[in-house]
């Protein structure tokens, strides 16, 4: 029976599918939405039809893909659980099609989906990249059946439309499938298969590009120079960090570190080199492979150049992406040397043993501490005292945890979501006395202060004649720590 299992290559996909879903799913209820997360959960909450997704979240930089489809899951049901849940199902999809169809080893494929990314990055935190990713991949088992090309291009315009990284993979692949195809199809198809992807290329860039107001606070991020030595850092050491992705557990907040880069940042640069010549030599044979890897590597790396946002573990994860994508097209024309193939099984079983600590974190260190504090809110029952957060960082979760608007005192505005992208840093004086303000203007007497700081009993004595500030409860060691919450009962003293 035993031998009958390994044998038959249907039951190993189900097995290591359902394994797939299974363990994604304990971590998915192990996991707590940070602010990226509950942004593009509140943006289809917050709309009242389905158009308005595309003008709630319009200035937010991202094609609106992913929120159209949060949109139809939340009104089944209508919890940030249900989005978590439908993510981790499109990811299993997604495990699914390559243990059934990538031209790759059994130890290969499973080491790919149960690798850092495919099980944690882009499966545990829940937002649009898998389903850019699953539509990738799906038009690449297309491909490889000889589908035709109208739904090649369908599938890839509709990745395009999940992110920006995803609209330069799908372009250069979509480049690829169009000129193998260039003999085999009709001229005609061609053509049509070719407008339909542009169209929805151009469709997501209409979303994506940002107003002005917009592109002024993207800038406030970078305040580097052109020609500066940070923006040439930051791109030479993305490619060792995607591939090579060992997070500093010494840090409590591993998320987005790199322990190599924290020893030395010239290793990486040289390694970064080094990775360059093997992913030469593992494309080396195939000309068009090599230029389709190298060009979105390229492209990708001027979007990490030029937008400071655009850096981070989950950016830089398209290189191993491409690696897998390259390496599935190569393979499909038996080209794969021995070197490729070690390289490959290094790469994977690297980013296999990264998760194994990854995923254990996971299940004991609180991703964010937003529910924590909506726990607290909700039994000492002050949901119906007014919440006032220091930024979009404390309220955006909360108010998706707890489905309630929070006031932003800064900005004056009172709602569960704002297109204003507030990240505003408040000295604890600062913000309590911007928070009385508040509370005059809206003629009420008390609130909860949302924190990510500790008010001093010095700063409550500076304020003892005007108001009292009690403490409701804190909780820190959130592995994003800008989601630590403070909490404090603020309350006007009348004379």
């Amino acid at each position: 029976m035993k031998k009958q299992f390994y044998n038959n290559s249907g039951l190993q996909v189900v097995f290591f599918t359902t394994l797939f879903f299974i363990i994604s799913l304990i971590g998915v209820f192990h996991h707590v939405m940070w602010l990226d997360e509950t942004w593009h959960y509140l943006i289809p909450h917050e709309s009242v039809s389905f158009l308005d997704i595309f003008s709630v979240g319009y200035n937010n930089g991202h094609p609106k893909l992913w929120n159209a489809v949060v949109f139809l899951a939340i009104k089944i049901y209508e919890n940030v659980l249900s989005v978590q849940l439908m993510h981790s199902f499109i990811a299993t999809i997604c495990a699914f099609l390559i243990l059934k169809f990538a031209p790759f080893k059994l130890v290969d494929k499973v080491l790919i989906i149960f690798g850092y990314y495919f099980l944690f990055e882009y499966n545990i935190i829940a937002k649009h990249y898998i389903l850019g990713i699953t539509l990738v991949i799906s038009s690449i088992v297309l491909f490889e059946k000889g589908k035709s090309i109208y739904w090649i291009a369908l599938l890839l315009g509709l990745a395009a439309n999940c992110h920006l990284f995803s609209l330069i993979v799908a372009t250069m692949l979509f480049l690829y499938y169009f000129h193998h195809r260039f003999i085999l199809e009709k001229r005609s198809n061609l053509i049509i298969a070719a407008l339909l992807f542009v169209g929805l290329i151009l469709f997501s860039i209409w979303q994506i590009i940002p107003p002005p107001k917009d592109i002024e606070y993207l800038k406030s991020f970078e305040n580097a120079s052109l020609l500066s030595a940070d923006r040439f850092q930051r791109v030479s050491s993305s490619i060792t960090r995607g591939l090579i992705n060992i997070p500093d557990f010494r840090l409590h907040g591993f998320w987005n570190t790199n322990l190599l880069y924290n020893v030395s940042p010239y290793l990486v640069y040289s390694l970064s080199v080094l990775l360059i010549f093997g992913l030469i030599k593992v494309f080396i044979s195939d000309k068009k492979i090599l230029a389709l890897y190298f060009i979105t590597m390229l492209l990708i790396m001027c979007v990490v150049f030029y937008f400071p946002l655009g850096s981070g573990i989950r950016y830089w994860g398209y290189y191993y992406l491409m690696l897998i994508v390259c390496l599935w097209l190569l393979s499909l024309k038996s080209k794969v040397s021995n070197f490729s193939t070690m390289f490959f099984r290094a790469v994977l079983f690297l980013q296999f043993l990264i998760s194994i600590p990854v995923y254990y974190i996971t299940l004991t260190t609180p991703f964010s501490n937003s529910k924590n504090a909506a726990n607290d809110l909700v039994s000492m029952k002050y949901l119906d005292v007014p919440l006032f957060a220091e930024n979009i960082g404390l309220g955006f979760p909360l108010s998706a945890q707890l489905n309630v608007a929070v006031y932003y005192p800064h900005i004056r505005e009172y709602k569960k979501y704002t297109p204003n992208n507030l990240h505003k840093n408040y000295q604890s004086q600062e913000f309590v006395e911007l928070s009385l303000e508040g509370l005059r203007s809206m003629k009420k007497d008390s609130c909860i202060l949302v924190m990510n700081q500790k008010i001093s009993q010095e700063i409550k004595n500076q304020l003892i004649n005007t108001c009292f500030i009690n403490n409701v409860s804190q909780h820190t060691g959130a592995i994003v720590a800008s989601e630590d919450y403070f909490l404090y009962l603020l309350k006007i003293k009348r004379p």
